[in-house]
């Protein structure tokens, strides 16, 4: 019995050894297959998030571009107002210096008028003084007026 024992152990071991490199080899196979699908996954992973970058980005350029042209028609906007704006200001300066030349023109008439009066002796120099001091008083409360 020893030998048919020991040929019963030895054809067990044999086939343990047998089976044992059977589920080693599907062990491999298997882990060889979970990594080319985790390499497949992970590429199919890379691939997604290369679209979806590249969508981001073209994304962000559109959105960039339609912020830039907004604020490029903004400034323009502000632009012409800010010209517009001078123009009127200009107006209003060269209508104002014209008024003032005219003043000054009648107020030069005025005393060409008063010092010939004076040279003939019709006016007095305090008559003049007083109607200078008159017209500089009137002046300055239209001038008062215009600013409230």
């Amino acid at each position: 019995m020893d030998l048919e024992l020991k040929a019963y152990l030895d054809a067990m071991r044999q086939d343990l050894i047998s089976h044992t490199e059977h589920l080693i080899e599907e062990s491999r196979q298997y882990t060889k297959q979970l990594i080319e699908e985790t390499r497949e996954h992970a590429e199919q992973l890379n691939q997604k998030t290369r679209e979806h970058a590249e969508q981001l980005n073209q994304e962000t350029r559109q959105h960039s571009e339609q912020l830039n042209q907004e604020t490029r028609q903004h400034a323009e906007q502000l632009n012409q107002e800010t010209r517009e704006h001078a123009e009127q200001l200009n107006q209003e300066t060269r209508q104002h210096a014209e008024q003032l030349n005219q003043e000054t023109r009648v107020l030069i008439e005025d005393l060409r008028n008063d010092l010939r009066a004076v040279a003939d002796g019709v006016l007095t120099v305090n008559q003049k003084l007083d109607r200078v001091i008159a017209d500089h008083e009137e002046r300055i409360t239209r001038l008062e007026r215009k600013v409230r």
